[in-house]
């Protein structure tokens, strides 16, 4: 059990409010002894008053040093507060200075130590979590013995500081990932706002693995130092661990993730087709005339156009009857209601590209053979997205053949093989090309300015003059009129 701990004597408070580990068979004065050692008096235990509260402020109950500890605390509270008395002359009954060097340097190796904040008053983010990490250690009783402080203690808060901050930007993706990334144990050190990008106008960087790996090998090297076996650091080395092994297994799913990716982008057949397997889904709509006004109004014009068709006739493309926004899609294509039998066939074509729906009449009697029919020749129509190898090995084979601009051999390559996927290839310059082959005239639609890899301020005298000769050809043009 924890309970927090405060030593009294008259006006001083010799140790402020402090969280301590009770065992099962401590009492009171066992407490006081273990508190005792956080300071550097040696106190007469046998004049002392203890009182249990339920917030250290009001209502408090004395109980005799003798008793139990977590029974007590159980019924009165868990804020342990230690009165010392004091004699008529002012000075403490119980409580005494060292009287010798051993009892001073005993005395200073039982006091714990923490690393110096950086600031008090501090305002970048980085510097501020430094410091209240010290604060936490400071709350939960942990510290390091004198000179230990400043070496592995400053190790153990710089790493954490390292690892909380470069993560604080992530934590909804890397939560929505692995849940609870952050160890309860340190999720006070998250209610304050340490690392937000946004508020200073700058973008959130994406998480890099590396930077990742890196900052978990900071902990594991922390999880090897010896300040932190003592059975007091057990919850804090415990949440570090947990935290190291977090970060380990959102890195793993980071690579798996790259590995996913370049196995796609290497693959030399296109990732989604519609004879996947998984890509696309037919489904059969029964007949119903008695359908409810709302749905006649909704399908009106989808039904009006298969009314002229033919059963296992061309199919309707339903997306030019459905609604534009998702919600109303979703319903649209959920509560799709008909007087007559259909099929709908449909293909997602992944990412935010959505499906396409087709829809057909057929009689009572399903036909198999027909129905396969229609979806092949819808299959033939379907959008294909090449992979970028598929575009790459295009490329390479024909360019050092062809001598051909690369822009030109990939509109080639989208033209022959009907791959609409996005390329490197700029929209202006897929546009230009564009006008260049619709115009069937290279030479106009090319401007010769675009070409000069020379000096082209050499060319402006020329230019001038070309354009003088244009408008003054086009205002004769004019007065011929």
């Amino acid at each position: 059990m924890y309970v927090n701990v405060s030593i009294v004597q008259g006006c001083d408070e010799l140790l402020k409010w402090t969280m301590f580990e009770a065992g099962s068979q401590h009492t009171f004065t066992k407490l006081l002894e273990l508190a005792l050692a956080k300071t550097s008096c040696i106190a007469d235990i046998s004049e002392c008053k203890c009182y249990l509260s339920q917030d250290g402020k009001i209502n408090k109950v004395q109980v005799p040093l003798e008793f139990n500890v977590p029974q007590c605390c159980e019924l009165n509270g868990k804020w342990v507060l230690y009165i010392l008395s004091i004699n008529d002359d002012g000075a403490s009954s119980s409580i005494s200075t060292p009287r010798s060097a051993v009892q001073l340097l005993m005395a200073s190796s039982r006091k714990l130590h923490l690393p110096k904040e950086m600031g008090s008053n501090a305002v970048r983010g980085d510097i501020r979590l430094y410091n209240d990490i010290i604060h936490f250690m400071s709350n939960n009783s942990l510290g390091f013995h004198a000179g230990v402080e400043q070496t592995s203690g400053k190790q153990i808060v710089s790493a954490l500081q390292k690892v909380l901050f470069y993560i604080e930007p992530h934590l909804t993706t890397l939560n929505g990932r692995k849940a609870n990334v952050i160890p309860t144990y340190f999720q006070p050190l998250l209610y304050t706002v340490y690392n937000n990008p946004i508020v200073h106008h700058h973008a959130v960087k994406p998480l890099e693995k590396s930077k990742l790996d890196n900052l978990s090998q900071l902990l594991f090297d922390c999880l090897s130092l010896p300040c932190l076996s003592p059975s007091k650091w057990k919850p804090f080395k415990l949440a570090l661990e947990e935290l190291s092994f977090n970060l380990v297994g959102y890195i793993d799913y980071l690579k798996s993730k790259n590995d996913r990716m370049s196995e796609v982008h290497q693959s030399m057949t296109p990732i989604r087709s519609p004879q996947d397997g998984t890509s696309s889904n037919i489904r059969m709509i029964c007949g119903n005339k008695a359908r409810k006004p709302e749905l006649i109004a909704r399908y009106s014009k989808l039904e009006s156009v298969l009314n002229e068709k033919e059963e296992y006739s061309d199919p309707v493309y339903v997306n030019d009857y459905a609604p534009s926004k998702p919600h109303f899609r979703y319903l649209y294509f959920k509560e799709l209601a008909l007087p007559y039998n259909c099929e709908l066939f449909s293909y997602s074509h992944g990412n935010n590209l959505g499906s396409s729906w087709f829809i057909w009449r057929i009689p009572c009697k399903q036909n198999t053979q027909r129905a396969k029919s229609i979806i092949d020749d819808i299959e033939k129509s379907i959008q294909v997205y090449h992979t970028r190898e598929m575009r790459k090995r295009f490329t390479d084979r024909y360019s050092l053949l062809s001598g051909v601009n690369k822009a030109v051999l990939m509109d080639m390559y989208q033209h022959l093989t009907g791959d609409v996927s996005s390329t490197s290839i700029s929209q202006g310059v897929q546009d230009r090309l564009q006008l260049v082959l619709d115009s069937q005239d290279p030479d106009v639609c090319f401007d010769l300015r675009h070409h000069n890899t020379g000096r082209p301020e050499m060319f402006e005298d020329f230019w001038k003059a070309v354009e003088g000769i244009i408008n003054e050809n086009a205002l004769k043009a004019v007065d011929s009129r």
